[in-house]
C-alpha cells in the first residue's frame, strides 16, 4: 500500500493530512500527520516512524509513506528521500467500511473530524501497490522541477 500527498504546512500544529480509523478501538487505524509544524510522521496501529529530516513551513513537500504486506514494514519519504522507517506493526491489516479522512483524523472511537491541518493538501494518492524509492524520487522529481527533469528541444521538420 502507498499513500502520497503534496503538502504544505502553514502553522505549527499536530494536524492530520491523511487519517482511516481502522476499528471502533481509539489507536488504531493509520493516520499521515504534521507533528508540531516541523516533522512529517506516520503512524499505524500505534507504531510510529518518525522522520530524520524536518519539513520547512509554507513550502510544498512530497509525502509519501509505503506499507509492505507480509513484513508489514512502514517506510516515510519525504521528498523523494527515504526519512523512517520501522519494523512489523502490531496487528495484520484488515479491510473495514470506516472511512477516510483529508486534512481531519478521529483520534478516538467516535466519528467527529478532530486535529485539523492547518495548510494545503494536494495531489492525493491511495494505491495498493508499493511504489519503490526510485519510482518515489523519479515521481517527486517530475513534479518538482518538471523542465529540470526532462527538456524539449525545437520542432524537427520532416519532408518525404
Amino acid at each position: 500500500m502507498t499513500i502520497e500527498a503534496w503538502v504544505r504546512t502553514d502553522t505549527a500544529n499536530m494536524g492530520c493530512i491523511v487519517c482511516r480509523q481502522k476499528g471502533t478501538a481509539g489507536g488504531d487505524g493509520y493516520v499521515m500527520f504534521e507533528a508540531g509544524g516541523s516533522a512529517a510522521s506516520y503512524w499505524m496501529d500505534g507504531i510510529t516512524t518518525n522522520p530524520s529530516q524536518s519539513v520547512t513551513q509554507s513550502v510544498w513537500h512530497h509525502w509519501v509513506v509505503t506499507i509492505t504486506t507480509g513484513s508489514n514494514n512502514i517506510k516515510l519519504y519525504i521528498d523523494g528521500v527515504l526519512s523512517g522507517s520501522t519494523g512489523t506493526i502490531n496487528s495484520a491489516w484488515t479491510l473495514d467500511d470506516n472511512p477516510v479522512l483529508f486534512g481531519a483524523g478521529e483520534n478516538d472511537a467516535t466519528t467527529t473530524p478532530t486535529e485539523f491541518f492547518n495548510g494545503a493538501i494536494d495531489e492525493v494518492h491511495i494505491l495498493n501497490t508499493v511504489l519503490t524509492q526510485q519510482w518515489i524520487q523519479t515521481e517527486y522529481a517530475n513534479m518538482n522541477n518538471p523542465s529540470g527533469f526532462v527538456s524539449v528541444g525545437s520542432e524537427v521538420q520532416v519532408t518525404a
